[in-house]
């Protein structure tokens, strides 16, 4: 997973990761920011999940939802449910392009760690 952290014309901090992983550029950009309490929480998170003492967690933001487990983060845009019809019809297939992006866990924290200093 490649991505970059740079300032914005307004100075604002943004996060640019490649192709296939955007929904971590809108989670870093609009769910995290510079919020350093939502970044702790994070880590405490991530801990507890390292150490077993959770399985997974779940996290709903304004429009992303975050599931993080002992081996890997996924993050799935809320339009992507909210956009299924209940009935459609026989042989229609849904596709998730751009909807969902996940990693490793350790490649997240590498990328946490890395925006907390950023950011800080």
């Amino acid at each position: 997973m490649n991505y970059q952290f740079v300032w914005d014309i307004e100075g604002t901090p943004q996060a640019e990761f490649e192709m296939g992983f955007e929904l971590f550029t809108q989670w870093f950009c609009d769910e995290i920011g510079t919020d350093t309490a939502k970044i702790a929480e994070l880590q405490t998170l991530i801990s507890q999940l390292q150490e077993g003492a959770i399985l997974e967690h779940t996290i709903k933001g304004n429009t992303l939802t975050m599931i993080l487990n002992h081996d890997e983060i996924e993050i799935t845009a809320d339009s992507l449910e909210a956009d299924i019809p209940d009935e459609m019809p026989e042989g229609t297939e849904i596709s998730d392009d751009g909807c969902v992006s996940g990693c490793g866990l350790a490649d997240f924290v590498s990328v946490l760690d890395s925006w907390e200093a950023f950011v800080g």
